[in-house]
């Protein structure tokens, strides 16, 4: 799965013809799928999965005169994120804490903006959902604690507008507390709003120092700009 995978149909079954080792591709969001195709493989049923499509899924069936794209149903997105069990609070990354790698979670999924560049722009992802506070809170403390023992300082968030809403503050406070106590993170790496730039500066002034603010452009080329129809944010906004 992954945001890479194209929006086309065409397109979708050319990548998939170029990529045989992929039996199978879930599109968007896809805990639930994920978890469907699990089952059935764990109920022994994983011919089932090519024959009665999951929601969410994709592959290339073969067994005809010439391979044909099969996409199941569209996959529902998730409202309450806190139904996904965390694999760090669980343990189940505890081996990849070992001072090389670093640990990406997330605290808001989805994004209002429609970027030309951004497979986030599709309105699949335009509501914004969160994690509650709680939930992060206690993901970041056990990161916290597992990862100041093998010596790694880096965090990613993987939202795509941290700072812009109102509960992102809180997990900034949570993140300097969190630094003040145990030194870490020593690194935040994140993609801050593009709107209410004001906010999202207060919002991350409590990090200081270990946190570079991140804005992207839809181009910087005036052809292609023109192309798509897009500006930029002022130059001035940047700054």
């Amino acid at each position: 799965g992954g945001w890479t995978f194209p929006l086309d149909a065409e397109e979708r079954f050319n990548f998939l013809l170029k990529n045989p080792a992929t039996d199978l591709y879930l599109i968007h969001e896809a805990e639930e799928s994920f978890a469907q195709v699990v089952e059935r493989c764990l109920a022994g049923k994983k011919k089932d999965i090519f024959e009665n499509p999951i929601p969410g899924s994709a592959f290339v069936k073969q067994n005809g005169p010439k391979p044909e794209l099969v996409v199941g149903p569209e996959g529902t997105r998730m409202k309450e994120l806190d139904e996904i069990p965390s694999p760090f609070v669980m343990g189940l990354l505890d081996e990849f804490f070992d001072g090389n790698l670093f640990p990406v979670v997330e605290t808001t999924r989805g994004c209002p903006f429609a970027c030309n560049f951004c497979n986030s722009a599709e309105k699949y992802y335009s509501p914004v959902r969160r994690f509650s506070l709680d939930y992060v809170t206690k993901e970041l403390e056990y990161i916290g604690e597992k990862i100041t023992k093998s010596g790694g300082g880096v965090l990613c968030i993987a939202d795509t507008n941290f700072g812009m809403y109102s509960s992102d503050m809180a997990v900034s406070q949570k993140l300097a507390e969190l630094k003040e106590e145990i030194n870490w993170p020593q690194a935040i790496i994140l993609t801050t709003g593009k709107e209410k730039i004001d906010k999202v500066f207060e919002t991350i002034e409590p990090l200081k120092d270990i946190l570079v603010p991140s804005m992207a452009a839809q181009s910087m080329d005036l052809d292609t700009l023109n192309a798509i129809d897009r500006t930029n944010l002022a130059e001035k906004t940047y700054k």
